[in-house]
């Protein structure tokens, strides 16, 4: 099962205790419902009318988010995930304009070494061979 946010809309200026958003909800590329919340640090609201969509959802949202710090709101635990996510791909892919961001095997997850130069398989090709044995990430891949 694959399951996405789209039309994410994230309003910082209302974020309060939590994310101020709304989103599309799809489930293996068919839209089921939206989420949203109010930033005001109360649990995410859902409108999913189909029951089937949203059990299968809840599903798969306690089985993915099990054995996490909280027992409950297994729903907006996944939902911040694929929120967080969405912020780190929008953040990057505006880092990455016009440059190379890599990352190497050490290096932390937050972290990211800058070429200020456009990113071509080229450029690929010419860090493979720099930091050759080493591993290499590239956020432009990423995004």
């Amino acid at each position: 099962m694959n399951i996405e946010l789209k039309a994410v809309k994230i309003h910082e200026d209302m974020s309060d205790e939590t994310s101020c958003f709304s989103a599309s909800i799809f489930i293996d590329g068919r839209k089921v419902g939206v989420v949203s919340n109010q930033g005001q640090g109360g649990p995410n609201e859902y409108m999913v009318p189909d029951k089937a969509a949203w059990d299968k959802f809840s599903a798969y949202c306690k089985q993915k988010m099990s054995g996490s710090e909280f027992q409950f709101e297994y729903e907006d635990q996944y939902i911040d995930k694929l929120l967080s996510e969405h912020e780190n791909r929008m953040f990057l892919r505006k880092q990455c304009l016009g440059k190379t961001l890599f990352r190497l095997d050490g290096d932390t997850d937050d972290s990211w070494r800058v070429a200020k130069i456009p990113f071509t398989e080229c450029i690929r090709q010419i860090l493979q061979l720099r930091y050759l044995g080493r591993t290499l990430i590239i956020a432009n891949d990423l995004i």
